[in-house]
């Protein structure tokens, strides 16, 4: 069977029993820590895919990676992916528990990119100016990385949305062009 529908069947499952038992929240929570960890930590990733790591093991890294206090609930889900032989898929599986967490509670996920720390009052004026046009039954999650490559300037995503206004864009536009007029002139 494809593993993004498997993700997604296993995703669904874990939001409806999250909801059931009302630790919806904290169980986003926790999977928005395990897709965190699982693209910034490679010694996560490397230990997950190590065949002398046996399942228990595994599990534990999830645990650890969710804020190693977890829920009821993913602690009977973590139990359950091991039964089924498919903790391989717990990252997905988490990354679209998020989407779907999201969908549901009408969340639009941002992402700003920028080549120094912002301060946080200004991330908190985007967010109030992206909510005030979204109108009162929407909510805008932004996360906020530091990339030194992109110099200057910041790159903004939202939902499929890309703003690129770093330096680094503006610089290979400026190399195209003058590529181009060059091409022209030969």
């Amino acid at each position: 069977m494809d593993i993004s529908l498997i993700s997604e069947r296993y995703a669904k499952a874990l939001l409806n029993y999250a909801e059931e038992v009302e630790l919806s929240d904290v169980v986003y929570d926790e999977m928005e820590m395990i897709g965190e960890c699982y693209f910034t930590v490679r010694d996560f990733v490397f230990a997950l895919k190590n065949p002398m790591v046996d399942q228990q093991q595994r599990r534990r890294l999830f645990e650890i990676a969710a804020g190693d206090n977890v829920s009821m609930a993913f602690d009977r889900f973590a139990d359950l992916l091991i039964k089924h032989r498919r903790l391989e898929c717990f990252h997905l599986i988490a990354l679209k528990y998020c989407d779907l967490y999201r969908v549901k509670h009408n969340i639009h996920y941002c992402r700003l990119t920028t080549a120094v720390e912002v301060d946080k009052a200004v991330v908190q004026r985007i967010k109030s100016v992206l909510d005030q046009m979204l109108g009162g039954n929407s909510s805008v999650e932004i996360h906020e990385d530091v990339d030194k490559s992109i110099i200057g300037g910041f790159l903004f995503e939202m939902d499929s949305c890309i703003l690129d206004s770093t330096i680094t864009r503006q610089l290979q536009d400026v190399k195209n062009e003058l590529i181009d007029k060059s091409k022209r002139l030969n």
